[in-house]
């Protein structure tokens, strides 16, 4: 029986579908079980979420009193290690860590925000400033200036600045503290002469500026009745 050309590309075409079947169906397969184990994954992810958020209420809602506080600081740790980068444990910390604080209880506060890992995704300049603030409640102040040298820019950099000169102002050294509080300014002071291409508060920023200054004039107050040996 002769065939048409339209025949033969027709027999031909089937004759390569049943050749390749197998391959088409398990590619088939293989698409639907990638689909479906992305959603299976986003669900997962999601309930997982939901889970730790839970968690999280949960331990929050245990009252800070008598042993309360104890268990929710040992929940806190555990929970943060359990997801150490979950910036929402991170945060827990910081509430309890301020509330210890408001309770004169630093160290334990300290121990708490010691525990949050480097990788955590809450702001690390956040993490930096509230350590450090807490160490100069334990008279060991100048152990957090690293962490707030770190901070070379940005919006905390003013506060690590200025931080770290209350700290050397806190150990008599007042030089020391004059010329963290002049970082501080200058920095203001460059973020006042770009404000007309950037929208700023002039008016804050200038409140600051003085602010700052008014500090470094009662560092360099006491550094001028130090001996020369002093004023470091």
């Amino acid at each position: 029986m002769a065939y048409t050309t339209e025949e033969q590309d027709f027999q031909s075409f089937m004759s390569k579908l049943r050749k390749n079947l197998p391959w088409i169906l398990f590619a088939v397969a293989i698409g639907f079980a990638v689909y479906f184990g992305i959603n299976w994954y986003k669900n997962q992810q999601t309930r997982q979420s939901q889970a730790e958020y839970q968690e999280y209420v949960q331990i929050m809602s245990v009252a800070n009193q008598g042993e309360g506080v104890e268990t929710r600081n040992n929940l806190l740790l555990n929970y943060i290690k359990d997801h150490p980068k979950k910036a929402l444990a991170a945060l827990g910390i910081l509430d309890q860590a301020k509330y210890l604080a408001d309770q004169g209880q630093y160290q334990k506060a300290y121990d708490l925000v010691n525990a949050i890992p480097a990788n955590n995704e809450l702001s690390p300049e956040l993490i930096a400033i509230t350590k450090a603030k807490l160490l100069l409640q334990l008279g060991q102040g100048e152990d957090g200036i690293p962490g707030l040298h770190a901070i070379a820019q940005g919006d905390w950099y003013v506060d690590a600045r200025t931080l770290a000169g209350d700290i050397f102002f806190a150990d008599g050294k007042y030089q020391l503290a004059f010329e963290e509080y002049n970082h501080a300014k200058d920095y203001l002071n460059q973020q006042i002469n770009q404000a007309g291409t950037e929208n700023v508060d002039l008016t804050a920023l200038q409140e600051k500026v003085s602010f700052l200054q008014a500090r470094m004039n009662i560092a360099q107050s006491y550094v001028k009745n130090l001996p020369a040996s002093q004023g470091n």
